[in-house]
């Protein structure tokens, strides 16, 4: 009988060995080499590295466009500090399109790794809460129906756990995101999935420089943000078919129960990790409030002021921070968004009233 020696598979050694060398690379470079900011999908990946590899900072910011562009870091830093008379550590973690079903598992998120934050702050306007026929997708510029206010971009704060309780609440919708779910548990001990798509991005931003990035703490960087619609004009007509098309079902602004009974979720966890909790209302324009419903804002605010009442967490309208009225279309980026002068002004006001607050619920 005559025996042969196999020939040892060098192709999979190489292979194997060029992973290893990747990931040793990756670790030793360190997260700051791929958590290079930049606004829309990657900005979630760069929050969720950024937790796992530092924890959180002393204040945070969260919520969708309106908080990221209306709440500016260096100025609520500055305004803490005054208040404090000590260092302060302020991030945006705010994201463009963020509804509650993508803010409610970030906060989870964050709060799994340590440091912990000691105040979040959650800009809140009317369409948080909001019925959520139709969806506007930032990325491809379409809108859609969605039965459910979740889609992937929750699913890449989720772990397996966060999983099963989305789908306890949306049905098996949610099964399309498992295998999202299933990269975020392994790439926490293999960081080369982690990171895979950002390294030549992470070289191309060394490389031209570090554009502003709100969860270092730096003013949101996007260009024009010294422009408003009192010098460059609107179309009311525009904004108002907007609002009736996207926001109102027949002429109403019904609120998602789903969406109600998410904020209750992000109370709990909150108070578990003992975290204070902030609701900011969020000022719109009034070409933009026109379309709703005369009661909408009354409303929404109730649901808010309800939700302090019973569960101790703050809540501060736009009177509470000495705001009402005080907002032109010298002070808006656009219909929602606030511009620089506008953020300045009303992360001035929230800096005041949270500084004093913190202070007293300590």
């Amino acid at each position: 009988m005559t025996f042969t020696r196999k020939s040892i598979p060098w192709a999979l050694v190489g292979a194997l060995l060029l992973l290893l060398i990747v990931e040793c690379g990756v670790r030793i470079a360190g997260p700051t080499s791929y958590i290079a900011y930049e606004r829309g999908p990657t900005a979630r990946h760069a929050i969720r590295r950024h937790v796992v590899a530092y924890g959180a900072s002393e204040v945070l910011i969260v919520g969708s466009s309106r908080s990221e562009m209306g709440i500016d870091c260096p100025e609520l830093q500055q305004g803490l500090e005054e208040v404090w008379k000590r260092p302060v550590e302020v991030s945006n973690y705010a994201l463009g399109g963020a509804q509650a079903a993508e803010s409610v598992p970030m906060v989870k998120h964050i709060l799994r790794y340590e440091p912990r934050p000691r105040v979040i702050i959650y800009g809140v306007g009317q369409e948080q809460i909001g019925p959520n026929d139709l969806v506007y997708d930032q990325y491809t510029e379409e809108l859609f129906r969605a039965p459910t206010p979740v889609n992937e971009r929750a699913a890449m704060f989720w772990n397996m756990d966060d999983f099963k309780q989305a789908r306890e609440t949306f049905g098996p919708i949610v099964d399309d995101y498992l295998p999202i779910v299933v990269r975020n548990g392994i790439e926490q001990h293999y960081h080369t999935l982690r990171v895979r798509g950002r390294i030549m991005n992470g070289l191309r931003n060394s490389l031209r420089g570090r554009e502003g990035s709100p969860i270092l703490g730096e003013s949101l960087d996007i260009g024009d943000r010294d422009s408003s619609m009192a010098n460059d004009g609107f179309d009311a007509d525009a904004i108002r078919r907007h609002v009736e098309d996207l926001h109102l079902v027949d002429g109403a602004y019904p609120f998602h129960p789903q969406r109600l009974a998410l904020f209750d979720q992000l109370v709990v966890e909150c108070q578990q990790a003992g975290t204070m909790l902030v609701f900011v209302e969020l000022p719109n324009s009034a070409a933009f409030e026109a379309p709703f419903p005369a009661d909408t804002r009354a409303r929404f605010q109730q649901v808010f002021r309800d939700l302090a009442e019973q569960d101790g967490v703050e809540f501060y309208t736009l009177h509470d921070i000495g705001l009402q009225g005080a907002f032109s279309y010298e002070d808006y980026y656009d219909a929602v968004h606030l511009n620089i002068q506008g953020a300045k002004r009303y992360t001035e006001a929230i800096a005041a009233k949270l500084g004093i607050q913190a202070e007293l619920d300590q």
